[in-house]
């Protein structure tokens, strides 16, 4: 299987911190509008978070189960407004 590397790679990234900006907090949700598998945005999202883009939280549910919870930090907001401005202004 080759590696996406490069533009394709930034891109998915892109797709699912953009996902999670506009309030989709769950991976299942984030891997159905993304069209990409879930393993890959649990891949993705881990970067994210790593780079401090992204907060994830995890929660207690109901009968114990755990919630996993995703939002974007403050630094992460600033620079995807950045960027959907550059690409804007790139069209």
């Amino acid at each position: 299987m080759p590696s996406n590397t490069g533009f394709s790679e930034s891109t998915n990234h892109f797709m699912v911190w953009d996902a999670i900006s506009r309030g989709i907090k769950k991976i299942d949700s984030i891997a159905k509008v993304t069209k990409l598998s879930k393993d890959e945005v649990e891949l993705i999202i881990n970067d994210l978070v790593a780079q401090k883009l992204v907060v994830k939280t995890i929660k207690k549910g109901f009968f114990g189960n755990k919630k996993t919870e995703l939002d974007v930090a403050d630094t992460g907001m600033r620079i995807l407004n950045t960027k959907k401005q550059e690409l804007a202004e790139k069209s």
